[in-house]
């Protein structure tokens, strides 16, 4: 999910806590670390049991390899990881997801309109971000339990991927689509403005869907914060890119963009997800290659491409 979706997710659970609690509640829930910065990494966490634990391969389709490695041990340990998650919080997280959706593109447009909601004017686009995040956010908590805490986050502690990176990119993914939404629902009311390449934006968003559901359903509970590895996934998307998750996001909030004809808010927001991602990208690797070696290597010669074949 989604680095931009997670300080959403944590303001707008404050807002629901402050209806229905005491102040202090609701900054408990704005301050608690439950969503994770989730990176798509095709590797999981391990739990810290005192002993070094085996890590597994996967090569295409085949059984998994088991690789035991003495020279891995998880400083960060986190027993609380893949704990299951309550009724109360499997009923939290849908709505959560809801109303980050709405305060990203629905709240705006409504603004423009003088409505609560801007719906009627974005068509199908606010259930595709639904069924985007939902598709990977949602299965993976429900199957898996909970995220790995922050503290166990090895790319935090990487310059390449500072918070500033991180604010940046939060600030360009709100600020674009607020801005889209909002002059595109305006036109839309003065002079009935239409998508721009509506099919073609809709296969592209279509394809990030399809993309992000593969990715997060080979993943399964590796799909988490960049904690300690033991499993390398090369099956499914990632026999052809080695962060096909990053693309979906890409290929989803460009397409949007520019289905609501904001080119220029586009490339801002391409510049700063490039930026963050990128600085990710290069801890993660960073990281599997440390802990996987020549196979991680061996995978790199395999996928020669980080987001998108023959081009980067």
């Amino acid at each position: 999910m989604v680095a931009a979706f997670q300080l959403l997710v944590r303001l707008l659970a404050a807002l629901v806590v402050v209806s229905f609690s005491a102040p202090s509640e609701a900054f408990s829930a704005l301050l608690s670390k439950t969503w994770p910065q989730s990176s798509g990494l095709p590797f999981q966490g391990r739990r810290h049991q005192g002993l070094p634990q085996p890590r597994r391969l996967n090569v295409g389709h085949k059984t998994p390899v088991l690789l035991q490695s003495s020279s891995i041990v998880d400083d960060d340990s986190d027993l609380n990881r893949w704990t299951p998650l309550t009724l109360q919080e499997k009923l939290r997280l849908p709505i959560q997801l809801v109303l980050s959706i709405y305060f990203l593109l629905l709240l705006p447009s409504g603004l423009a309109i003088n409505k609560l909601c801007g719906a009627c004017v974005l068509s199908t686009i606010p259930y595709e971000y639904i069924a985007f995040f939902g598709s990977l956010v949602v299965p993976r908590s429900f199957r898996f339990g909970k995220f790995a805490k922050a503290n166990t986050d090895k790319s935090t502690k990487k310059r390449s991927t500072s918070i500033q990176s991180l604010l940046l990119f939060i600030l360009s993914l709100v600020g674009s689509h607020w801005f889209a939404t909002y002059q595109f629902a305006r036109k839309n009311v003065n002079s009935n403005a239409s998508f721009f390449a509506p099919r073609t934006c809709l296969a592209l968003r279509l394809l990030a869907l399809t993309l992000v559901g593969c990715s997060g359903w080979e993943l399964g509970k590796s799909y988490d914060r960049v904690a300690q590895p033991d499993e390398l996934i090369t099956t499914g998307p990632y026999r052809v890119v080695r962060h096909p998750i990053y693309t979906a996001y890409l290929l989803l909030f460009s397409s949007t963009l520019l289905t609501l004809r904001a080119p220029v808010a586009c490339g801002l927001m391409l510049g700063a997800a490039m930026y963050f991602y990128w600085g990710r990208m290069q801890s993660e690797e960073g990281l599997l290659e440390e802990c996987f070696g020549d196979d991680y290597v061996e995978y790199k010669a395999r996928a020669k491409w980080r987001l998108f074949p023959f081009l980067l």
